[in-house]
């Protein structure tokens, strides 16, 4: 025995012919293959706590501001759908600055390659951000020897290699405070200045011995002082 289609409403059992169905299901069908068919944009994320800080440093210079090296949320994060059939994402500058920073700032020594193959000019890596320091300079002062090392190969010219940072210091100045021989080494092999003196009077080897004296830093001075000398004998055969 056939029973009759029926739809509830309210409760109340009602016939449905079976056009009626068909037309549902068809509307149905099509209203799932439209929303698939269309990318996503999904924004979630939370108002920031200063959004003062944040636009008065990125006004005052044109520096890089990436969202993970300031101590508030960001606005909102966008995430977007990309399906097999479109091209790939150009990365835009500042992305690859904030990926850069990232990887020297964590040691990464592939992806700041990568992302230093990408600037426009390599010296890009000595780019300030709102907060003061380079890719450069952030992979020395967390003592990333082996990323030091690629930023100075792509950098060239050793004039590069004595930029100053926020409070004065250079990589060697900053290496030599942080008794980080290995890192100073290859900054003075790639020709950084050891007599170099920052605004406050201040040489690589004087903020050496600013620090307790213990073997390693003993050894970092007589390093610098051997390799001044050096470059002083240098200057007088020239």
């Amino acid at each position: 025995m056939d029973f009759p289609k029926t739809s509830h409403h309210h409760g109340l059992a009602r016939p449905l012919s079976d056009g009626t169905l068909a037309n549902n299901l068809i509307s149905a069908s099509a209203s799932v293959a439209t929303t698939a068919a269309q990318p996503r944009h999904v924004t979630t994320g939370t108002s920031p706590r200063d959004d003062s800080l944040q636009l008065s440093r990125a006004q005052s210079a044109q520096d890089i501001v990436c969202a993970d090296e300031f101590p508030f949320e960001q606005a909102e994060v966008e995430i977007t759908m990309v399906f097999p059939d479109e091209p790939p994402p150009v990365m835009a500058e500042h992305d690859i600055q904030c990926k850069l920073r990232s990887a020297a700032r964590h040691g990464d020594t592939a992806t700041a390659r990568n992302m230093a193959m990408l600037l426009k000019s390599p010296s890009e890596i000595n780019r300030s951000h709102a907060l003061g320091d380079t890719p450069l300079l952030l992979a020395v002062r967390n003592q990333h020897t082996d990323t030091v090392r690629v930023f100075a190969q792509l950098l060239g010219a050793p004039q590069e290699l004595n930029v100053f940072d926020a409070v004065g210091l250079t990589p060697l100045m900053i290496a030599a405070r942080n008794c980080d021989i290995q890192t100073a080494q290859v900054l003075i092999n790639a020709g950084a200045a050891i007599h170099t003196q920052n605004p406050g009077g201040f040489t690589a080897i004087m903020k050496a011995a600013e620090q307790t004296s213990d073997l390693p830093h003993e050894v970092l001075i007589e390093l610098l002082i051997e390799r001044l000398m050096d470059s002083e004998q240098i200057r007088e055969l020239a």
